[in-house]
Formats: structure tokens, C-alpha cells, sequence
């Protein structure tokens, strides 16, 4: 005799729908901050396209930081806000990205900028909101320095940000700019230290370099000059940032709770219903 089975799934979820909040830290140099030129945006760096991610997946979304401008803006002519042509909201322009800046050098503080002294990055923590998130790419300028002293100035920085908020997820990357390797190689090294030290710490690695095309005169490529990065490099980066983001909540294996019955039945047939519910966990307020 010939079963035929007809299966019907149903899934159940218990899920917020209210607006999810997130304080975004974007950390690091000239790729973080971007460039005016002529009053006008010549890098627009990933902070916008990653923004514009989260602000689309329904994030109400706080970037935070204690630079407000792109390198060279006017600070007395300040430009308009970009909009996202999905939501209609305004783009939140903080963060803490400096051009030129070296990794000792954002951790130290005493360098000046646009114009402006700025402190050390723990006492510029103490002055902004306490990140949910960190997104951190810092070191491309590392490249003729002790990469010992690079490494312990990376190590420093994550670490001020757990003291800051020990619930804040932090997404530390590998470099696109592979003369400085030493900087990518110490990465997952760094990570397990940590989680070692801190088993609690929310930590983890985004991969920048695989797949990166730095020559501008190559098919594909990713930069205007080697190092910082066109709109495809921006969007790519983004892309791998808001890849990791969503994978955080994927360490809870859901629960199946199956009610099988058959509800038709011939000689030859029979049609079998699943009703399979799914419990889940609300999605977290942060």
C-alpha cells in the first residue's frame, strides 16, 4: 500500500514588536571617519551604509562618539544630514574615527584633529552614552610601528570599552590593508585571551581582509587609492559588520514541540498534519 503524507508546518514565534534600541560606537581611522572635499562627501565610509542597515531592519539607532563631523567639514557650515531613501530618517553622524590616527594615538589622546585637542579615549568614553555595540577597525596606519605596542594599544581599547559597559558587544576586525598583518594575525589570538580572561565578554571577529581588492585600477575594486575605501568598498564593509550583528542571537537552539495527527485516510492515502511550534525568546531589548 502507497502512504502519500501531506505535511503542514506552523510556526508560532513570541516575538517584541516594539522598536528596538541600539547605541552604535563605530572606532577607528580615516576608513571609520571619511572626507569632505569642497564641501561635498568624496568618502562617505561604512558608518552610513551600516547605519542605514540597522535603521531599515527597525533598530532605533543612536551613533555615539565624540566626533561629530567628517574630516574636513566646516564646522560652522555643517552639512545636511543624509536621509535613507527607505525610512526617511536622518542619519546620526557620531563616532570616533580620525584621519591619519595611529592606534596608540586614539588610546592615548593629546593628538589634534579638525582643530580640536582630544582627550584619552577612556576619558572621551566618559563623556558619551554607553555604546551597546562597537564596531572596530583600527591599525591601518600601524604599519611602520612596534606591532607589540600596536597590539597592547588594541588590547587596551577593547578593554575600556568592557570597563565601560560589560554587556556591549564588541566586533573587532581584520584590517582590508594587508602590509599591516601583523595587526589581522593578532586578532583571533586577541579574542581568545580575552574570553579567556573575561568569559562573560561579547566578542567577535569580523573578517575584512579575505576578498578585499585594494588596487584601484583592478576589476572590482574596493578603494580609490589602496587604502580608503569607494562606495563598493563602504558597502562591502558594511555588508561583513551587519552580517556579524545579526549572527549574535543564533547561539540559542530553538525548541520543536510537534502535534502530529492524521486527519484523511484511504485504502491507499493517508494525509498527515504537523502542527510545529516554535518557542522562542523575545528578541532583546538593548
Amino acid at each position: 500500500m502507497r502512504i502519500l503524507f501531506l505535511v503542514a508546518f506552523v510556526l508560532t514565534f513570541s516575538m517584541s514588536c516594539q522598536p528596538r534600541i541600539a547605541k552604535v560606537l563605530c572606532f577607528g581611522d580615516s576608513i571609520t571617519q571619511g572626507k569632505v572635499v569642497n564641501d561635498t562627501i568624496k568618502e562617505l565610509s561604512y558608518r552610513y551604509w551600516l547605519w542605514e542597515k540597522l535603521d531599515s531592519a527597525g533598530y532605533k539607532v543612536d551613533m555615539v562618539g565624540s566626533n561629530p563631523i567628517w574630516f574636513n567639514e566646516n564646522k560652522t557650515r555643517r552639512l545636511k544630514p543624509l536621509i535613507s531613501p527607505y525610512t526617511g530618517h536622518a542619519f546620526d553622524g557620531d563616532h570616533e574615527g580620525y584621519y591619519g590616527i595611529q592606534t596608540g594615538e586614539t588610546l592615548k589622546g593629546g593628538f589634534m584633529h579638525d582643530g580640536v585637542k582630544y582627550e584619552s579615549f577612556k576619558e572621551r568614553l566618559k563623556r558619551i552614552d554607553a555604546p551597546d555595540y562597537a564596531f572596530v577597525h583600527i591599525g591601518t596606519n600601524d604599519g611602520k610601528n612596534d606591532s607589540v605596542s600596536t597590539v597592547n594599544s588594541l588590547k587596551q581599547i577593547v578593554e575600556e570599552l568592557f570597563k565601560q559597559n560589560r554587556k556591549m558587544h564588541i566586533f573587532l576586525s581584520k584590517l582590508n590593508t594587508p602590509w599591516v598583518c601583523f595587526v589581522s594575525n593578532s586578532i583571533e589570538p586577541l579574542i581568545a585571551e580575552f574570553k579567556t580572561q573575561y568569559p562573560k565578554i561579547r566578542l567577535t571577529m569580523v573578517d575584512m581582509a579575505s576578498g578585499w581588492i585594494n588596487c584601484p585600477t583592478d576589476l572590482g575594486t574596493m578603494t580609490f587609492d589602496w587604502v580608503h575605501s569607494n562606495e563598493l568598498g563602504q558597502k562591502t564593509m558594511a555588508a561583513n559588520w551587519f552580517q556579524a550583528f545579526k549572527s549574535i542571537g543564533d547561539r540559542q537552539k530553538p525548541t520543536f514541540i510537534a502535534d502530529i495527527k492524521v486527519t484523511e485516510q484511504t485504502d491507499t492515502t493517508a494525509t498527515i498534519t504537523c502542527l510545529l511550534h516554535q518557542t522562542m525568546n523575545k528578541l532583546p531589548r538593548i
